[in-house]
């Protein structure tokens, strides 16, 4: 079943419960939500939500320039920092595999080797079956 059969037939079934919901309401009676399946909830809570009634004439409130122009240096400078902190990391790290003094854990190789594995799979099926149509 697709997405687009069963849209019509969710459709109709949360147009259903809203129509029991609203009939239970005004003959004041409780409506216990929890014994249906997720997704409906979650469809219910969504079209029962109320969006936030705007007015044309919202205050905007900006932020000032010099604190606008503030935060992004700021902002700037943790990210270059970030960046030279793992551009020192990279090249102490190429160091120690220069000098031979490198860490590198068995089952890590181990690990690394198996996710290439696994990703390389389909690209190598995909070749072969294209070598041979030709």
């Amino acid at each position: 079943m697709t997405n687009s059969a069963a849209s019509p037939a969710a459709s109709r079934l949360l147009t259903f419960l809203l129509g029991v919901i609203n009939k239970c309401e005004q003959t004041g009676i409780v409506v216990v939500r929890d014994g249906l399946p997720e997704g409906v909830q979650k469809l219910l809570h969504l079209a029962t939500t109320v969006p936030e009634k705007t007015t044309a004439r919202s205050e905007q409130t900006s932020e000032p320039f010099l604190s606008v122009i503030g935060n992004r240096v700021l902002a700037g400078q943790q990210a270059g920092g970030q960046m030279l902190t793992f551009l020192g990391e990279t090249v102490l790290a190429f160091g120690r595999l220069l000098r031979g003094k490198a860490g590198f854990r068995g089952s890590d190789l181990s690990l690394l080797r198996q996710q290439c594995t696994g990703q390389l799979l389909p690209v190598a099926g995909a070749t072969r079956i294209r070598n041979r149509k030709t």
